[in-house]
Order: structure tokens, then C-alpha cells, then sequence
């Protein structure tokens, strides 16, 4: 009796693990051969090649591998368009990183039948973004091949130039001395124009690199096109990364000497930057004593009129604060925020303050009006919703 009832068991189970093992199989199929193999192969069959560069240590390499590679669709568009395989780019590959130079994995990589790079990214990438990675490769208007061959033949125009630092950035390239020497090679006479400018706000972030200086030189006509207030931030927000980048680092020599070149140079925001680097420094390292007692100084100094640092300050003692006193003081500083600039990041950060210190009405308001805000302009309003869930859970005083 036992053995006809586990006889069909084991028939389900081997038609189950059958159907398994089918779906797994109708992932990409990731071919057995060396990087010269596939690149030949290539020219056979006229289809670029995807290489999955790994390391053995990356575990977002093993969740690309275990999770988005076995998909059926992405199966489906891969294996139609590509030669398939993949690389230890720390072991066998070693030689093919030396060209590539990369730090950053997975690194998701395309090759045309020269064995040219024709578009890369890095990164681990969910389903949906692995399968528009692949489609940008074959199409010579989007892949990272064409705006790098643009750039150095000089035709990138002012409009592709923003998209081609995001694609340096998004192959994790190091692509500040590209910002800076496309910064350089405008003209004087352009060099405060709206594209120039929103390169400085979105890439420019070395304060040691020439076109740093060139536009600190320019400070005042930026300062009269783009707002003191934004020009201020962009210089602010740049120090800090380069410090921070220090701290990092335990680059203690470097991080002292900008510092005091800082303490000795005429620059007016000078004083502001080195305290911020002060208490950010105490944020990397974790010290949130010292934060919480350095905080209310470097409000109170500097950022009566910064509603950015007085919200990230806010924002941080919100998670991080101790006592109600210190609190207190946050929570007057974020609806001086809110007085400021009414938008939804700082009525959700003022809200938080609010629900920490036990003031449900007053907290409810601030978030329905913060959602409120942040449905209007498309915001991500998800974190939101679950502080509103949490302050209604809250006893009514």
C-alpha cells in the first residue's frame, strides 16, 4: 500500500522539479567561452555580445545571476539579441579589466564584433531596468558608445553632454575630469549659460579641479542669474563631499590641510563649511552625542536662512536626537523650514518631529498636508503614508 501511494508522490514531485528546472532553463543562456570566443562568434552570427563581468565577492552579482537571469523574458529578448557569457573580471578577465577599469560590479557589458565596447552599465538592476539596458545597447541613439564618441570628436552637443555624465556615472566611471575638461572648453562668453550651469549643479562635485575655480571665479555671475542662495549651496554641498570623501578615506593629513587652507582663504562661506564638515564628520562616524550638542550651534550660525541644512539637521535628530529638549529645538527649527519653502519634504520632516514628541492632532495635519503636497508634484509619497498610519495609531491626548 505504502509503495503505491508514494509511486505517484514521486511522479508529482519529478514532474514538479521537471517544470522547475524547465523555467530556470528559459533564462539567458550564458555560453562557454572565453571573451575572444564569443567575439568571434560574433562575427558568425552578426549579434553583439553581453558579457556579465562579476567578481567573486559580489553578492548583487549572485542575485543578477540567480534572479533576473533565469526570467523567462529576459531569457526571451537576450538570448534573440546577444552572445551571452560571463566573466571573472578579477581572474580570467583580468586583462579585459584593464581596459574596462572596473571597480563596480556587476558590471553589464556590450560588445560590437571588433570588440568595442558598445554600452555598459553597473550595478545590480531589476528586471525591467536589465531588460532597457539591453534594448539602449542596440539602439546607436542611446548606448554609450555614441555620446563617447561624440565627446571626443567634439560634436557632443550642450543637450547631450548631461546625458553622457549619466552614463558615465551610471557605468560607475570615473567621470569628474570629463565634467571638468567639457567645462573648460567653453568660452567665456557661454560660460554662465543655463546648460553650463546645470552642469555645475548636477555633476561638478571636486573642489580641486579648474573649472571648481573657474566657476568660484565667476561666483557673483552666476549669483545674479541662478539666485545667491543656490550658488552658495552648490559650493557648500561640493566642500562637503570632498571632506567627506576624506573622512572615508582616514585621509586625517588631507582632510587637516583643506581644512586650513580653508581657515586662511578669503572665501566668506569658509567658516559655515567647516562646520558643516564638522558635524557631518560626527555623523559618518556614528558619534551622535556629539552631533546632537554641535547641532544647535551650527543652526543657530548658519542656517538662518539654509532651510536645506536646517532640514537634513531636523531630518537626522528626528532618527538619531535624545531628549525632549533637543526635540524641542528641532522642532522649531522645521517649522521655520516649512515657513520657508511650504513643500512636502519639509512637512514630512516637520511631521516626524512632531509625531517623536507625542503631538498627534498637530502631526496629522502636517502630514495630510505634506501628502497633500507631495501627490501634487509626483513625489514618492510611500514612507509618508506609513507615518501617517503610525501617528493615527497614536493615543489620542
Amino acid at each position: 500500500m505504502k509503495k503505491i501511494i508514494l509511486l505517484p508522490l514521486l511522479l508529482v514531485f519529478s514532474i514538479l522539479n521537471a517544470q522547475a528546472q524547465s523555467e530556470k532553463n528559459q533564462g539567458i543562456n550564458f555560453r562557454e567561452l572565453t571573451f575572444d570566443q564569443a567575439i568571434a562568434q560574433s562575427k558568425v552570427e552578426h549579434l553583439p555580445v553581453f558579457v556579465h563581468g562579476f567578481a567573486s565577492w559580489c553578492h548583487f552579482c549572485e542575485f543578477m545571476k540567480d534572479s533576473i537571469y533565469t526570467d523567462k523574458e529576459v531569457g526571451e529578448f537576450y538570448n534573440k539579441n546577444f552572445i551571452s557569457i560571463k566573466i571573472d573580471l578579477e581572474k580570467e578577465g583580468k586583462d579585459l579589466n584593464k581596459k574596462l577599469r572596473a571597480s563596480s560590479f556587476p558590471q553589464i557589458l556590450f560588445f560590437d564584433a571588433d570588440g568595442e565596447i558598445l554600452h555598459r552599465v553597473a550595478g545590480q538592476k531589476q528586471k525591467y531596468s536589465f531588460l532597457q539596458v539591453g534594448k539602449d545597447a542596440l539602439d546607436p541613439l542611446k548606448r554609450f558608445q555614441s555620446y563617447e564618441i561624440k565627446y571626443k570628436t567634439g560634436k557632443l552637443s550642450d543637450d547631450e553632454a548631461p546625458i553622457y555624465f549619466r552614463l558615465l556615472s551610471g557605468a560607475a566611471i570615473e567621470y569628474q575630469p570629463t565634467v571638468n575638461n567639457y567645462l573648460m572648453r567653453i568660452p567665456d562668453s557661454l560660460f554662465t549659460s543655463v546648460n553650463t550651469w546645470r552642469i555645475i549643479n548636477e555633476f561638478l562635485r571636486e573642489v580641486d579641479m579648474p573649472s571648481m575655480t573657474r566657476f568660484m571665479q565667476r561666483r557673483r555671475d552666476f549669483a545674479m542669474k541662478y539666485t545667491p542662495d543656490s550658488v552658495d549651496n552648490r559650493i557648500l554641498a561640493n566642500y562637503n563631499a570632498s571632506l567627506m570623501m576624506l573622512v572615508q578615506k582616514l585621509d586625517t593629513m588631507t582632510y587637516n590641510s583643506m581644512l586650513g587652507k580653508l581657515e586662511i582663504s578669503k572665501l566668506d562661506l569658509a567658516p559655515k563649511i567647516i562646520a558643516y564638515a564638522t558635524l557631518n564628520k560626527y555623523k559618518l562616524k556614528s558619534e551622535w552625542e556629539e552631533y546632537q550638542k554641535f547641532a544647535p550651534t551650527f543652526v543657530e550660525t548658519y542656517c538662518q536662512t539654509d532651510h536645506r541644512r536646517m532640514n537634513e539637521v531636523v531630518f537626522i535628530l528626528y532618527e538619531r536626537g535624545q531628549g525632549t529638549a533637543i526635540l524641542e529645538q528641532a522642532e522649531g527649527w522645521s517649522k521655520k523650514c516649512v515657513a520657508m519653502v511650504d513643500n512636502f519634504k519639509y512637512n514630512s520632516t516637520y511631521a516626524s518631529i512632531l509625531y517623536k514628541l507625542g503631538k498627534k492632532e498637530e502631526a496629522l495635519k502636517t502630514i495630510n498636508h505634506a501628502l497633500e503636497l507631495g501627490t501634487k508634484a509626483g513625489a514618492d509619497i510611500k514612507q509618508a503614508s506609513l507615518l501617517r498610519e503610525k501617528i493615527q495609531e497614536m493615543p489620542t491626548n
